[in-house]
């Protein structure tokens, strides 16, 4: 698992659980007023109070809308900055729409004062906290999970690390005549898996063949002599089962695919044997 993948899924899951209006006020609270510079945001910010002023109002341009955008993009700098530019047009819409209870807009119909922009931005303000703590909360989560995941993936990588340095330890020991393993019981039974997946074994597929078939005959072995020993009646028991499993239907038992697995390890080491 690739972490950029994880935190590109984790951001989907978190954009996904959001409406389109929500996604349009977050959009807002990651790119506030007060992210940018007074003179790049300051025209845009005037622009968009203007258009407001406008179609929402009913105001008339001249000299006191001129002076009432100024005074009113100054008011939303010093009072507003958490907002996103674009979530002054959506204010003003919602308020047209008689979404915010407070708000009136009927009354304000051929005038925008700084008291009227002050009422709406308030209202909207409110109406969009529940949409920002929902967002933090899916964020949170996200954040928790994903940690999560890369813990896991840390813990993965470790592992495979200590299988490939163990099956290197190995070869160095055996071609100092010293068995890293003495037997292949010894070799830990989910070592193969991991190796033969990272390409860490360079065997063939005959000397596969070869050691499964050997490994189901242990297998078969081990069953035999289990179901005879009558000193453990429910082992016995359990094995005549499973021997039985194997020659009728012709299940591969567990047994001898963890036999395979060690042995498979063990035997690729020997053949560094010098």
């Amino acid at each position: 698992m690739k972490l950029s993948h994880t935190i590109s899924t984790s951001s989907e899951t978190l954009t996904l659980a959001l409406t389109i209006k929500e996604k349009k006020i977050v959009e807002g609270f990651l790119e506030p007023i007060r992210k940018f510079e007074k003179q790049s945001i300051g025209p845009v910010l005037a622009q968009n109070i203007m258009i407001c002023a406008t179609l929402y109002c009913g105001m008339s341009e001249g000299e006191i809308m001129k002076q009432t955008i100024i005074e009113a993009s100054k008011f939303v700098m010093a009072k507003f900055s958490h907002l996103g530019v674009s979530e002054i047009k959506d204010a003003f819409q919602m308020a047209a729409a008689n979404e915010f209870e407070d708000v009136n807009m009927t009354s304000y119909y051929g005038q925008m004062s700084i008291a009227t922009l002050g009422d709406i931005l308030d209202a909207y303000t409110k109406h969009r906290n529940k949409t920002i703590a929902k967002y933090l909360e899916l964020k949170d989560k996200a954040q928790k999970q994903y940690d999560k995941e890369v813990e896991k993936e840390e813990r993965n990588n470790a592992a495979r690390q200590k299988i490939k340095t163990d099956i290197e330890a190995a070869i160095i020991s055996i071609q100092q005549g010293v068995q890293y393993w003495p037997t292949w019981q010894d070799v830990p039974v989910h070592y193969a898996e991991t190796a033969v997946a990272e390409g860490w074994l360079e065997v063939s597929p005959e000397f596969k063949k070869m050691i499964w078939e050997e490994s189901k005959e242990l297998a078969k072995r081990q069953l035999i002599e289990t179901a005879q020993d009558l000193s453990n009646f429910a082992e016995a028991k359990k094995a005549k089962h499973l021997l039985m499993q194997n020659i009728e239907s012709q299940i591969i038992s567990e047994p001898a695919k963890r036999i395979y697995a060690k042995r498979l390890i063990f035997e690729y080491i020997k053949q560094h044997e010098i």
